[in-house]
């Protein structure tokens, strides 16, 4: 076999490699997961469900740091699925509860999210061991807080008492939602991390919540917003998301 065939054969694997970061799967089995105390992941999750299954996987984390749920995983894919479930949402579309209520319950939602991106960090390493499911959680979180956007619009629009002494908070709300834009962006600037599947998922969840909000954000979240596009950009080697995020940032210059 010539130099030439086996360079043909080996570089498309050194690619692949590059852009794959290996997984190692040390999670437990659900049936071990339930043994430790965590909830029935059959069913929608209630808060007093979500905190239950914070101090099992607290636990975890402290006496077997890399054996978490992971995305994906024929062992423990249905747990990490359940944790990110919007499904656990579906209270915002029971009529009956009143506004202000479900924006009590869906601020509950964004400090789970808080939670379950402190569990899966390691502040001591650079490079993430639980780097897809950071990026899920990521994708969760500025998931939920559009939904906690959506229903503020709704408040802002009642006339509900209850919910008019809540609508002084709606420019906090806004601010609170850049906040979890800005991270999900800042996170895909470490390109060498991450699947590239995953971030170019993240950079259609990003577009989208950009481009649906674009009309409310003042000059200085759109320049902002630029400097970070940009640097994920030029950081980039996915041609997806270099084309989505150049479409995006001309459509914010165009804005402006």
């Amino acid at each position: 076999m010539t130099r030439a065939i086996l360079v043909g054969m080996i570089l498309p694997l050194i690619v692949y490699n590059c852009r794959k970061p290996n997984i190692i799967d040390h999670s437990l089995s659900l049936s071990e997961y339930r043994n430790l105390g965590m909830p029935d992941c059959d069913k929608d999750w209630t808060f007093e469900n979500f905190d239950k299954a914070l101090t099992v996987l607290l636990k975890i984390k402290r006496e077997k740091p890399y054996s978490l749920p992971r995305k994906g995983s024929e062992k423990s894919g249905m747990v990490f699925d359940r944790m990110v479930s919007l499904d656990n949402t579906s209270f915002l579309q029971i009529d009956t509860v009143p506004l202000s209520i479900k924006a009590r319950q869906i601020n509950e939602f964004l400090r789970v999210q808080d939670n379950w991106i402190d569990l899966y960090t390691n502040i001591r390493m650079k490079k993430q061991f639980y780097h897809r499911e950071l990026l899920d959680l990521q994708i969760f979180g500025l998931t939920v807080a559009q939904k906690m956007l959506d229903l503020a619009n709704k408040i802002q629009q009642s006339e509900v008492p209850g919910d008019i002494e809540m609508q002084s908070g709606f420019s906090s709300i806004r601010g609170l939602y850049t906040i979890y834009l800005f991270d999900a962006l800042k996170a895909q600037k470490f390109t060498s991390e991450y699947f590239v599947e995953d971030l170019e998922r993240l950079s259609d969840t990003i577009a989208n919540a950009v481009l649906r909000n674009q009309s409310w954000m003042d000059n200085a979240v759109t320049q902002d917003l630029n400097k970070l596009i940009t640097t994920v950009i030029d950081s980039t080697s996915s041609d997806y998301i270099k084309e989505k995020y150049s479409t995006l940032r001309t459509s914010l210059l165009d804005r402006n």
